[in-house]
């Protein structure tokens, strides 16, 4: 029913974006390159079931992609988007906290993490992670009721931060503290010179905030794996903690260099490694689909990080400009993160991508377009002289 809800939503927006001439950008031209590209794994993939299981999923990825970006592109849908992003985010944690997990969670000596829907503790996470990026961007939205606004907003990125404690996912965690650093720096540091009371207080609650989450998280089971992966890393504990991903990089690096060029085909890394994923979206990525696989896939990412620069340097929109550091902030937070996890196959994570490289490439277009017909029109060429007659 999913499948054929799919294919039914991709010939409607195919009949739109024909009728409304609707061309795609960029990154979606690249990502199904990679799709593409990731068809010569065929050839060489020891598990073809595994392959073409894996291959479908990032080819409906695409169209979803396509999809989200086109109708954002034509439309400027971003706050719809991530409205509903949010309102699936708030079910998914309500059923945990409803059905109780959040309280079992929570209770001292526990070591029972919050998974929910999510169906995994760390999916879970990083969902609650991008549920924080779209209530920074409403957080950034003018409007007239701006105490109600921060006041809710206020409640449910507190009520995230604890979601994603109660989850035990180290990487969400760390990527939670990186983004509210980074959110403020690419989107308010202007603020400082012309405001710093507002600055210095605004550091003040964040400061409090972290404090508090801080003392929150060490009476949780996310407090003993830092630990773990602490004592693994200084040698004080044997295996644990995260480091046996250690040896799945080396298997990645290693098939890599088995086949540079192709990779083993999607998914088939697990054949190497007794049936676990690299965890980490460098080592998927470049030992499955090869270096050229692997300069297509984030070469998606490098576009959308130019595009939100020249949107930063150029655009005299102040919302344009922090939306497209909000961007640039979550960038940062993914290419961090992706050294122990992989979002190529994570639908949550290509709505709220799609979702801004449609918003930035409108805005994007519609500068350009701005631009060109406000430009003076060229002086027209000078006459030559009349020749004078000689009667």
């Amino acid at each position: 029913m999913v499948k054929g809800l799919g294919i039914l939503l991709g010939g409607a927006y195919l009949a739109y974006s024909i009728r409304a001439r609707v061309l795609p950008n960029l990154e979606m031209i690249i990502f199904i390159t990679w799709v593409a590209w990731a068809l010569t794994g065929a050839f060489v993939a020891e598990s073809g079931y595994l392959f073409w299981s894996q291959w479908a999923t990032i080819f409906q990825i695409w169209v979803l992609l396509v999809i989200i970006s086109g109708l954002t592109f034509a439309q400027r849908l971003l706050s719809f988007n991530l409205v509903w992003f949010l309102v699936a985010a708030f079910l998914l944690g309500g059923y945990s906290f409803v059905t109780g997990e959040f309280r079992r969670a929570a209770t001292e000596g526990t070591v029972e993490r919050v998974a929910g829907l999510a169906m995994n503790a760390n999916q879970f996470g990083w969902i609650m992670l991008l549920a924080t990026v779209a209530m920074a961007y409403f957080w950034m939205l003018p409007t007239r009721a701006r105490a109600l606004k921060y006041t809710v907003l206020s409640l449910g990125m507190a009520a995230a931060g604890v979601a994603t404690v109660l989850s035990g996912s180290r990487k969400a965690l760390i990527g939670l503290a990186v983004f509210y650093v980074l959110w403020l720096w690419f989107c308010y540091r202007r603020d400082a010179l012309r405001r710093p009371v507002v600055m210095a207080m605004a550091l003040g609650v964040l400061a409090v905030g972290a404090l508090l989450m801080a003392q929150f998280a060490r009476e949780m089971p996310v407090a003993q794996r830092f630990q773990e992966t602490w004592d693994a890393f200084t040698g004080k504990r044997v295996g644990g903690g995260g480091m046996n991903r250690l040896d799945l990089y080396g298997i990645a690096w290693r098939l890599f260099l088995k086949s540079p060029v192709v990779g083993v085909g999607m998914d088939n890394f697990r054949l190497y490694s007794g049936g676990a994923v690299a965890h980490s979206e460098y080592a998927e990525i470049a030992a499955d689909t090869g270096l050229v696989g692997f300069v297509l896939y984030f070469a998606v990412f490098v576009v959308l990080w130019r595009r939100c620069g020249r949107i930063i340097k150029e655009h005299p929109d102040p919302l344009a400009v922090r939306v497209a550091g909000l961007a640039r902030a979550l960038l940062i937070v993914v290419m961090i993160l992706s050294l122990g996890r992989y979002n190529y196959m994570d639908k949550p994570a290509w709505i709220v991508f799609g979702s801004l490289i449609g918003y930035t490439s409108a805005v994007r277009q519609s500068w350009r377009a701005q631009q060109a017909s406000a430009a003076p029109a060229a002086p027209a060429p000078a006459a030559w002289p009349t020749p004078l007659r000689v009667t």
